[in-house]
């Protein structure tokens, strides 16, 4: 039971991902965002149901492979993030040692 909850859990993220990006990119009332917005809400219930799972089975103080991915990703991108952050809210020329920004001549 806990592989197809993992299967459901790596199926389920990408696509309320893409959906909920799609039904918030299109015309509020339109048909493409009444689509993909209840995809969205599915596919999410699916994810979120199925993380629940994962989590309550999981064994009790024990860290695996997958949570150490997800944080070095989560940390990956919070920090150049949160340096540009700081950089704008303060009014310094951000760096651009992570992206190319145009805006600021970097």
């Amino acid at each position: 039971m806990t592989k197809l909850a993992t299967i459901l859990h790596v199926a389920a993220g990408p696509v309320a991902l893409l959906a909920g990006i799609i039904a918030m990119s299109s015309r509020k009332g339109a048909r493409v965002h009444r689509v993909t917005g209840t995809l969205f809400c599915g596919t999410f219930t699916i994810y979120l149901v199925a993380t629940a799972w994962m989590t309550l089975r999981r064994k009790q103080r024990s860290v695996g492979v997958p949570e150490k991915t997800a944080l070095s990703i989560v940390e990956c991108l919070c920090v150049p993030f949160a340096i540009l952050s700081f950089q704008v809210g303060t009014g310094l020329k951000p760096s651009c040692l992570f992206l190319t920004c145009p805006r600021w001549g970097c």
